[in-house]
């Protein structure tokens, strides 16, 4: 029975920080529908990448992850300020592909379509004007994300309260 207690205390904490994971996330985007929308000006913009853990599981083709950097300026009550802030999260744009899918999600960059000089939308936050961000709402894929953190988290521990429970007194 002590290490049925274990088991079952081990499984909680994990879906408990499952749980906070996915909601904390959710929490941190819904602070922004307070921020206010601005003109910007994009004043560079380049692709960058970086390879996730996904890449030592297939050797056959290296994963990246693609995602825009941009540095951009507007104007919040008359003070010109700037930013690198694209989102909150990387997490939220980054466009996971396989090197040989790289040419054909063209249409999947949104970034694509911003050049030097572009007039965008930024969101600054009002306590800090030094903060803003070019997107304020989580992607589909986020969102999903963060709905399968939080679920699963409910999963494990309903399983270690209940599951666990029966799976061990029928199987001794």
């Amino acid at each position: 029975m002590e290490k049925l207690a274990i088991a079952q205390i081990t499984l909680c904490i994990i879906g408990v920080v499952l749980i906070l994971l996915g909601v904390l996330r959710f929490k941190k985007y819904k602070g922004l529908e307070i921020w206010v929308e601005v003109p910007a000006t994009i004043n560079n913009i380049k692709e960058s990448s970086y390879s996730p853990f996904l890449s030592i599981f297939s050797p056959s083709s290296l994963w990246k992850i693609y995602y825009p950097e941009v540095h951009y300026s507007y104007f919040y009550k008359g003070k010109s300020l700037e930013s690198d802030s694209v989102s909150l999260d990387l997490s939220n744009i980054g466009i996971l592909l396989a090197d040989k899918d790289v040419i054909e999600s063209y249409n999947n960059r949104f970034w694509y379509k911003w050049k030097r000089g572009f007039e965008i939308k930024a969101y600054v936050n009002p306590d800090n004007p030094r903060k803003s961000v070019l997107i304020n709402k989580m992607s589909h894929d986020f969102k999903s994300i963060n709905i399968m953190l939080v679920v699963s988290g409910i999963l494990i521990i309903a399983f270690s309260l209940f599951g666990l429970p029966y799976i061990i007194s029928n199987s001794i």
